[in-house]
């Protein structure tokens, strides 16, 4: 059984930027249709401003939602998926400014753009939308813009339909996954149902419902017209990472590595299980601002979800959690499941990030779960138990499978981490986390680590 969010492995297909008019001179006027027709003779010009072309067709107006719920690309011809939505249509761009631009309010007046996020901590930059008739002499103008230094696609990433399990039970259990990596034997004696651990722990995912964790705040980092209503969950997901992580060690449900860490719910992934990388990238700057504010408090952010790029190439989220890691947050992200190399998966294949993949109850590693040498650690991601974060019943848990089940034992490992070793940067604990890992795992892909996570030494 696969994750709910396995990472998007879409086919890339260039965008032709041909028959494009050169605008020279940067002015305040609008980039309009008229002005590139007043030129007799078209000169063509490929942008070189414009980072990770080959994505432009995998931004969200270039997807549809049919009837049950499931996605469809517009280039689609196999008849199942309804007509475009009319034009125009608008592309979700992300800009990044010259760290002297204070003004982006000039800039959106000047191309006619509609502004949805302003990024500040972990670069200069504006998540923007543009009618997508306008793009191509957007993109020429901007080439003699000084102000404008790079563009790139918003891209969208889409869920993959699961099927988790439900099962009943009255007393707190101890999860196989929280039982391998040595739970039971760490500072926090996972299962002993007594103390709790003073770290805050920042699941960025479908929101977090509040049974049996100790929810801090619960933030919405997504358009008013999304597919989500509240900053809660309603998919499931989110609860279920946050469960592994950090469930209370008392008499109900589960318990989590780092049990009772403060939860942090920061919604990025709307009630169907999709974002666009600007929401995320909000997230990142977000929580980015707070830690430049308080450079004391420790953060440990999990992320299960992410996308193939096709290139080893950072993008604009991969910038912003770089940045964000040397403010001294401590990142761990999913590998993703499409059973293919993480190097060009976002944003797994950040180097400074702790990235993880998946292997079952018998050590085994799993065929589904991302490998390469981006990875970092491993962790149980089969048939992982953890809350079920929708369901109404009091007695219910679900059993999910993924790296994204994966990832939040090591996040919960790093929490427990910091916990015995507050100040800690996230190299230090990369190299912690490794010291103490385990090599157990088998039948590991080449170039990929065998090593477990373990936190029965702190």
């Amino acid at each position: 059984m696969r994750s709910t969010y396995r990472n998007l492995f879409l086919s890339a297909a260039l965008l032709a930027l041909t028959g494009s008019l050169l605008l020279s001179g940067c002015t305040d006027a609008l980039v309009s249709s008229e002005a590139a027709e007043s030129t007799s003779e078209p000169t063509l010009h490929q942008p070189t401003k414009l980072r990770m072309g080959h994505l432009l067709d995998r931004t969200k107006n270039n997807y549809i939602r049919l009837p049950d719920g499931s996605f469809a690309h517009k280039k689609d011809k196999g008849g199942s998926a309804p007509p475009p939505t009319p034009e125009p249509t608008l592309v979700s761009l992300i800009l990044g400014l010259d760290e002297t631009v204070l003004d982006a309010d000039r800039l959106l007046r000047r191309y006619r753009l509609l502004r949805r996020y302003q990024y500040e901590a972990v670069f200069n930059g504006l998540a923007v939308e543009i009618d997508q008739a306008r793009l191509d002499s957007f993109l020429q103008a901007i080439e003699n813009d000084p102000e404008i230094e790079w563009v790139e696609p918003d891209i969208y990433i889409l869920p993959e339909a699961s099927e988790p399990s439900l099962k009943h039970n009255r007393d707190q259990v101890v999860p196989w996954g929280i039982d391998r990596i040595g739970g039971p034997l760490s500072s926090a004696h996972s299962g002993d149902r007594t103390g709790e651990v003073d770290v805050d722990l920042y699941v960025f995912d479908s929101g977090v419902n509040g049974k049996d964790l100790q929810v801090n705040e619960s933030l919405k980092f997504l358009p008013e017209d999304s597919e989500s209503s509240s900053s809660g969950d309603k998919l499931g997901h989110g609860t279920h990472v946050a469960g592994t992580a950090a469930a209370k060690d008392d008499e109900k449900h589960v318990v989590g590595v780092a049990p009772g860490a403060r939860v942090h719910s920061f919604k990025v992934l709307d009630d169907a299980g999709d974002t666009e990388l600007s929401n995320v990238i909000a997230a990142v700057d977000s929580l980015t601002l707070r830690k430049l504010a308080d450079p004391s408090r420790d953060m440990v952010v999990n992320m299960s979800f992410g996308a193939d790029i096709g290139t080893t190439d950072y993008n604009a989220l991969d910038r912003a959690i770089v940045a964000s890691i040397r403010a001294g947050v401590i990142y761990v992200i999913s590998a993703g499941n499409d059973g293919i190399d993480a190097s060009t998966v976002t944003p797994a294949h950040v180097a400074e990030a702790i990235t993880v993949g998946a292997y079952n109850p018998a050590n085994k590693f799993m065929g589904f779960s991302n490998y390469g040498a981006v990875l970092d650690l491993l962790a149980p991601g089969v048939d992982v138990l953890s809350i079920d974060g929708v369901g109404k019943s009091k007695d219910k848990l679900m059993l999910m499978t993924g790296t994204s089940m994966a990832a939040p034992h090591v996040a919960g490992a790093a929490a427990l981490y910091v916990s015995q070793h507050p100040g800690s940067s996230p190299q230090q604990v990369l190299d912690a986390l490794l010291q103490h890992a385990r090599s157990t795992v088998w039948d590991v892909p080449s170039g990929t680590t065998d090593k477990t996570v373990w936190v029965g030494d702190f």
